[in-house]
């Protein structure tokens, strides 16, 4: 292998564990705020359509921009890979009676998607 093989190789598997580590730490805050919420709650805020950012818990929130200080450069950069699938993914695996609520519940699917990019804009901007 060439020195600059190495150093590519290197490279690509710094951002891939780095892509990792800040998935694995979305979905630790997304199983840490869903811990108290039963499938009732989620379908009422879908129903009302309620903005999640606006009742999630202030500990959540610094939570989140104490992220963003020390990783908002990484997380930006695969900010884009948290969406709708991957978080339908996790639940369905981790919280599949709110996945349920989620996707049997007319409009649920698209309320999960505005309430992901809502968040995504409040924690990055």
């Amino acid at each position: 292998m060439r020195l600059n093989d190495i150093k590519n190789f290197s490279k690509r598997f710094g951002v891939n564990l780095l892509e990792s580590f800040i998935i694995n730490v979305v979905r630790g805050m997304i199983n840490e705020s869903l811990k108290n919420i039963e499938p009732i709650d989620v379908f009422k805020a879908i129903k009302e359509n309620t903005n999640l950012w606006s009742v999630a818990p202030d500990k959540l929130k610094k939570t989140g921009f104490v992220l963003k200080r020390r990783f908002g450069d990484i997380i930006e950069k695969f900010k884009d890979n948290i969406r709708l699938e991957i978080i339908l993914a996790w639940l369905r695996e981790d919280k599949p009676e709110i996945y349920s609520t989620i996707i049997n519940t007319p409009g649920g699917e698209e309320w999960l998607s505005r309430q992901i990019e809502d968040i995504k804009e409040k924690l990055l901007s």
